[in-house]
Order: structure tokens, then C-alpha cells, then sequence
């Protein structure tokens, strides 16, 4: 099967959430091959981690050297999720997950709505979210690939994205980032893919990291702190006006 795998997709989605020095870097042209249904085996690589496709004829396959990404298009011109893995290099090695929720909890420009310890089948991780208003440079290049028009400037457009971040199991120099985002001009993603992204995280934990069956009262301990839970505002009021 044709993947596209030279779309920066990648940095499009992390520069939201782990800061502008990821720029985003729109390359090439083309049609996405639209996936038939999915089954139970189909299973793409992601620096030797294995990530398995959401079951749906609705979800497009978008690859490139950073990640993996699913897309499902609810209107093409205003409203799109993405599912998606994608790896990240750090500036410095990474020897635990407290260090980098340490470091990501230390800067306020990143803008979360939430970051917390939190455990997913057994397994502590990051757990983020994040809400804001949406540049279009990811809606662009998903465009290009899928040969869709070009949304109006008028209502809008709003990101909501949640996920979790841990370290790669075998290489310390990088963290995987699990995550859903949903564009569209009333900014939420919806109880319907909330439940959707909770099984595509779910499944990327039982493939790729060995349960350490970590309790919940250890999370607080481990970040240092009670609860180890952060909000930094409230998402806009006038999404509907």
C-alpha cells in the first residue's frame, strides 16, 4: 500500500504542544491514498514501536519520518481529527519521566490546559491538554495531501488536543507522544473520539511497554507533589457566537 511519508504532519501537531522551535515545514504535493477498513493486523512502525491502525474505513493513513497519523475528515472544510504517535528527539537526555514533566511543567509558554502524571495499563505517562485557536498550518497540509478546498477565514477554527507523552522505551534520547486533536470551529473533541482516542491509547501501551502496574497513589510521589496536576486557564467562551 502507497504512503505519503514526506509530510511534516509531525511537526505541525508537536509545535501546538511542545513548543514553536518545532516549525512547521510544509513539503510536496499529492493525493492521500484513502485506506480500505481497517483490520485487527494492520500495524505501521514507528521507530521500531508498533502502532495499530483505528478499525474504520473513515480514517486516512498519513505517515512521515517522525510519526504516524489517522485522519478522519467530519467536514472537509471545517472540522477534521487527527490520531496520531509521533516521536520527539530531546535537547538533552532524558533519564525519567519525572524529568520531563519537570521540564515541561516549568514552562508556562507551552500553555496547557492540563499536564499530570497519570497511568495508562499499568504504565505512568504524561497526560496533557491543551486548547487554542488554529494557525491552519496542519489543516494546510492535510488539504494539500487529500486535494480539498480551502477553508473560509470566517467562523474561527479551534484545537483541542489530549494525550499522554512517555519516554521511548529503548532509546532515551527521544519521547513518543500518543495523542488526539480535533479541529473545528467549536473547538471540543467530543465524548464520540474521546472514548475512540482512550482505545488508541490503550492499545499503544499493551503493543510497545511491559506493565509496571503502577498505582495511582504512587503518582504524586513520583512528580514530586500531592497531585501533580497543573491548569493554566479556561478555553474560550465564545466558541458558538
Amino acid at each position: 500500500m502507497e504512503v505519503m511519508k514526506n509530510a511534516n504532519l509531525s511537526r505541525c501537531l508537536l509545535a501546538a504542544i511542545v513548543g514553536t522551535s518545532l516549525a512547521c515545514v510544509l513539503v510536496g504535493c499529492g493525493s492521500l491514498p484513502t485506506m480500505g477498513r481497517h483490520t485487527v493486523d494492520t500495524v505501521f512502525d514507528l521507530h521500531g514501536l508498533k502502532i495499530r491502525a483505528p478499525e474504520g474505513k473513515e480514517w486516512h493513513h498519513i505517515e512521515d519520518q517522525d510519526g504516524q497519523h489517522f485522519v478522519m475528515l467530519r467536514d472537509e472544510l471545517a472540522d477534521y481529527v487527527v490520531l496520531y504517535s509521533v516521536t520527539t528527539p530531546s535537547e538533552r537526555k532524558l533519564t525519567s519521566l519525572e524529568q520531563l514533566f519537570a521540564r515541561l511543567n516549568t514552562d508556562p509558554a507551552l500553555e496547557y490546559e492540563s499536564l499530570e502524571m497519570g497511568i495508562v495499563e499499568g504504565t505512568p505517562v504524561i497526560r496533557f491538554s491543551r486548547h487554542e485557536e488554529d494557525d491552519g498550518a496542519a489543516y494546510e497540509l492535510v488539504r494539500q495531501r487529500m486535494q480539498l478546498k480551502a477553508r473560509p477565514d470566517y467562523p474561527k477554527y479551534y484545537t483541542s488536543t489530549r494525550g499522554f507523552m512517555l519516554l521511548h522505551p529503548e532509546d532515551p534520547d527521544c519521547f513518543v507522544t500518543v495523542a488526539c486533536a480535533r479541529t473545528s470551529y467549536h473547538g471540543f473533541i467530543g465524548s464520540h473520539f474521546e472514548e475512540i482516542s482512550e482505545g488508541f491509547f490503550n492499545e499503544f501501551v499493551r503493543e510497545n511497554i511491559p506493565s509496571q502496574e503502577v498505582q495511582q497513589d504512587d503518582l504524586g510521589q513520583m512528580a514530586g507533589s500531592p497531585t501533580a496536576v497543573i491548569t493554566y486557564g479556561e478555553a474560550p467562551t465564545d466558541l458558538f457566537e
